[in-house]
């Protein structure tokens, strides 16, 4: 896929054990990667939030993005809030074949 400037890095590394391989899908609510847990040796996708009409960042820069426009603050809070409650929905069916363990 290609590197796009809000992508996260290769090697970059969150929460001191997911590490970024690359991106490998973009959405409505957001960005896909490719990646491993280091913790336990474990391939992972890393599903980040990002809403292109509201939010931006260029990785070169810093790995945060920030609001186009802060007007917009109580949008990005109920499209985070949408986000959030999807993985939550996803985990409830982690047990189940052919969905991923959230």
């Amino acid at each position: 896929m290609i590197q796009k400037k809000y992508y996260l890095k290769k090697d970059t590394v969150l929460d001191e054990r997911y590490l970024i391989d690359e991106a490998i899908g973009e959405g409505g609510f957001g960005i896909t990667y490719a990646g491993e847990n280091t913790r336990i040796g474990l391939k992972v996708a890393i599903k980040e939030f990002c809403s292109r009409e509201l939010m931006d960042r260029d990785v070169s820069v810093s790995n945060e993005f920030s609001l186009i426009d802060p007007a917009e603050e109580e949008r990005f809070q109920k499209e985070k809030n949408r986000f959030l409650k999807e993985a939550r929905i996803l985990g409830d069916f982690s047990g189940e074949p052919g969905i991923v363990h959230v």
